[in-house]
């Protein structure tokens, strides 16, 4: 594809109103680019963790952070806004923030359609991947067209690109911009780009030769040795193979960001899949009648890597499923979301929150989620509906054993509370 001619015209209907907002308003209103060192993420899968990673890199590199996500505003790892805030309000109120000396932005596709790119400049700036999430709404319509949307982010980075070598409309995108500005990322550093890229200048954050360190190769061939994939916590030893790609894009962020081996490493080594430093995102939860994998995985790949991810975990008895997903998704999405996880799991319960209704009507997303699942083989006694996370619960517990190893997908941070209430 052509990224240098595409546009989203012929691509993308927008409505009045929003194309004021996006083509006159956003610009008026557009945010004055920040001296202070500032990232934006942004990519189809992966930008919350990638986002939350580099902030805490950061902070143990001395800064004061403020972090804007689709889990709120932090500022130095304290919550000050709830909500989803990876959009223009998110970021003038990490700005306004006279503490802070750092800014990590998490940049979503949905803020760039309401309000445009809400800062003209960042210092460095990563596209994570480009699948077809979303693809079908706001008129967006297909991949390109979406990965076109997405650029925005990357154009905007005065310092360093960081691209994902592993995805094909990510890497065919790096045409766009000098080779010496940018740095991939890729897990496997056999990979048939990674000797012509470091020939044209880019750098490559990626494993050595026995996957055991996160190292960064330059165009020189020198290897500087990061951190040891056992290090990092939130990676399992490498089994989060989801975790593994968000570390090495946040270390290649933060290495654009000029912050030492020795912080990035820090950083890395002490994150980890917890609701305190990532909620809702592959958190294991041991102190309950059953132990529970907590995700938000809210579109089929990513709920196909993390369930790959789940159903590597040792389990003495039965695998539980408690699955949900944001409403504003084509018809079609419910059914796809049923297929990943039909088969294997021994009961289902869909559920929906208010967080992710969405326009829906109330039993709508647990319906159509539980038809898919018929569709797909699973006997309707293998499946309750519930409204309400708490609900879904109280089955669990009903369902559950001690012995019992329990999915629970789609769970917002603020919802995390009433899940753990109902358990207790």
């Amino acid at each position: 594809m052509d990224f240098k001619r595409s546009s989203l015209v012929g691509h993308q209907k927008v409505t009045f109103r929003r194309f004021m907002r996006k083509n006159v308003f956003g610009p008026l209103r557009g945010l004055r680019a920040p001296r202070i060192p500032t990232a934006m993420i942004t990519g189809s899968n992966g930008k919350t963790t990638t986002s939350r990673m580099l902030a805490n890199i950061l902070a143990c590199a001395g800064r004061t952070v403020g972090l804007a996500c689709t889990d709120g505003i932090y500022v130095a790892g304290q919550r000050i806004e709830a909500g989803d805030r990876s959009g223009y309000d998110g970021a003038r109120r990490v700005f306004a923030q006279q503490s802070i000396d750092a800014a990590v932005l998490e940049t979503a596709r949905g803020g760039l359609i309401s309000s445009g790119l809400y800062t003209r400049r960042c210092h460095v700036a990563a596209l994570l991947n480009v699948n077809p999430v979303h693809v079908g709404i706001d008129g967006i319509n297909s991949v390109d067209a979406m990965a076109v949307h997405k650029r925005q982010v990357t154009d905007a980075a005065t310092d360093r690109v960081i691209l994902n070598l592993e995805d094909n409309l990510c890497r065919a995108m790096a045409a766009q911009y000098t080779p010496s500005k940018i740095t991939f990322f890729c897990i496997d550093p056999h990979h048939g780009d990674v000797e012509d890229r470091l020939s044209r200048g880019s750098r490559i954050c990626t494993l050595d030769e026995t996957s055991e360190w996160v190292v960064l190769m330059s165009p020189d061939r020198t290897h500087r040795k990061i951190v040891r994939v056992s290090n990092v916590p939130a990676t399992m030893n490498g089994t989060v193979h989801h975790n593994l790609l968000n570390a090495l894009a946040a270390a290649a962020l933060a290495d654009g960001l000029h912050v030492t081996i020795e912080a990035i490493n820090q950083g890395l080594a002490t994150f980890e899949n917890s609701p305190a430093m990532n909620p809702g995102r592959f958190n294991i939860i041991h102190d309950h009648p059953f132990t529970m994998v907590l995700d938000r995985a809210t579109h089929p790949p990513s709920l196909e890597t993390s369930v790959a991810c789940f159903m590597q975990l040792p389990c003495e008895g039965r695998r539980l499923c408690m699955i949900s997903t944001p409403g504003n998704r084509p018809d079609h999405a419910f059914n796809e979301m049923a297929s990943v996880v039909a088969g294997r799991f021994a009961q289902y319960v869909c559920f929906e929150t208010n967080y992710f209704r969405r326009g829906r009507q109330s039993g709508d997303i647990a319906g159509r989620l539980s038809q898919g699942l018929v569709a797909h083989g699973v006997d309707q006694a293998q499946i309750v509906c519930a409204q309400s996370p708490g609900d879904a619960v109280m089955h669990l517990k009903s369902l559950a054993t001690n012995h019992d190893l329990v999915y629970v997908n789609a769970i917002s941070p603020d919802e995390l509370e009433q899940v753990t209430t109902a358990l207790s």
